[in-house]
């Protein structure tokens, strides 16, 4: 995929998805925040979101643990999915991020129209100015740190949904480890969900020995490629074929 765009300093790189949205490139782990294969929003919705609200949706508060912000989509696709099937539910998002340069050229992003329902800006220069963007029914909070020490700083079993979306295994394997899954592992709900993107057998293999119950997740119209998710407790979600990955014998 050609760039579309030559950036100015410091700007992002864009990136056209297969979905008509764009994602962009990181330099620092050479690769794109999203597939652009099957689209940055497709993505976010098939892979994360639509899985998580639907393991969660008896949930009147969901704590959504989003690694990492990035550009920002599976924090912002949650708020759009709520509002497009008006749920009553309230949702918590916490989210480190290693770039600063990050928030402030997402205002200026060129977001899918989908998320014009939101208002965008508002919770943009919010995280950019704050670090946290509120409303009655929203809260959204942004940690410059790496995601590794934030995650050892969360309570307990305290986290519904974990969009584990970090940069792949190959570019970033600080964020697939067995420790670091170990952490995720103590801070998620006995009810709760983990989903990705990442097919890995290593990675699965680094949850499994954390005790997680790992399904291979495919929707059933296949709109996307298939990703994985994660749980305490067996999972059923509507919509998508689970195959449940087992610890492989000696």
């Amino acid at each position: 995929m050609q760039i579309l765009t030559k950036p100015k300093k410091g700007a992002i790189e864009l990136k056209a998805s297969a979905d008509g949205s764009f994602s962009a490139y990181s330099a620092s782990f050479d690769e794109c925040y999203h597939s652009l294969k099957d689209g940055a929003l497709r993505e976010s919705l098939y892979k994360h979101i639509i899985p998580a609200f639907s393991a969660c949706e008896n949930l009147r508060e969901m704590r959504i643990l989003d690694i990492c912000f990035g550009l920002g989509y599976n924090t912002l696709a949650s708020l759009y999915y709520r509002q497009i099937h008006s749920l009553p539910v309230n949702v918590r998002i916490y989210s480190p991020e290693l770039d600063s340069s990050l928030l402030t050229n997402l205002i200026d992003f060129p977001y899918p129209e989908e998320f014009s329902k939101l208002p965008l800006r508002e919770i943009v220069c919010a995280l950019r100015d704050r670090g946290v963007y509120e409303d009655a029914h929203t809260y959204i909070e942004v940690q410059l740190i790496d995601a590794r020490a934030y995650v050892r700083e969360i309570p307990h079993q305290s986290i519904d949904v974990i969009y584990q979306d970090a940069f792949s295994p190959k570019k970033n394997p600080e964020l697939w480890s067995e420790e670091y899954f170990a952490q995720l592992y103590r801070i998620l709900t006995p009810n709760g969900i983990l989903t990705t993107y990442s097919q890995s057998a290593a990675i699965r293999k680094n949850a499994l020995a954390c005790g997680f119950v790992v399904y291979d997740c495919t929707h059933n119209e296949r709109l996307v490629r298939g990703g994985s998710v994660m749980s305490k407790c067996e999972l059923a979600l509507p919509h998508y074929h689970l195959k449940r990955i087992l610890p492989q014998t000696p």
